[in-house]
């Protein structure tokens, strides 16, 4: 398709058949449609499913593209929106992060990356889990709320 056009080193996944793609293509679908259906949580099983398909190094670049387009629309409204003191407190973090993740992504071989992608941070404790009471929920989203200029009615969850 893009072989007419483009020079032969520049045609991306020129590899791939017309059914791979398809199923890359569903992979995407399907991760952005459990995006919709629940906010979060799409960009792990679209990665997972189209490693199968692509490398690990493809499939992270692919799914990276695919979400920042996806979520353009949106970024003006989370400047607007974003508490600022929490941004300048956790960048640095997220500065070192993304040094160090980028420098592992470029070092390491497919085999390795999908080592790295299947260890996982422990889960959280279920101790933890309830130390977050409903009544703590409910007053940060009231101030954020607030904030954002949102009315707040009162909260359908009641405190025990």
């Amino acid at each position: 398709m893009f072989s007419q056009f483009l020079p032969s080193h520049l045609v991306p996944f020129a590899e791939l058949s017309p059914w791979l793609i398809g199923a890359v293509a569903l992979a995407h679908f399907a991760g952005f449609f459990i995006r919709g259906a629940f906010g979060f949580g799409s960009n792990m099983p679209i990665v997972l499913a189209t490693t199968w398909l692509l490398s690990p190094h493809h499939a992270i670049i692919l799914v990276m593209l695919t979400a920042t387009a996806a979520q353009v629309h949106l970024m003006p409204q989370g400047v607007r929106a974003a508490d600022w003191r929490v941004v300048w407190t956790v960048t640095p973090g997220l500065a070192l992060g993304i040094v160090v993740g980028t420098w592992l992504f470029a070092e390491l071989e497919a085999d390795g990356l999908i080592l790295v992608m299947a260890a996982r941070p422990p889960a959280p404790s279920a101790a933890a889990a309830r130390s977050i009471s409903s009544s703590s929920i409910s007053s940060w989203s009231a101030a954020r709320r607030r904030r954002c200029g949102v009315p707040i009615s009162p909260s359908p969850v009641s405190s025990s």
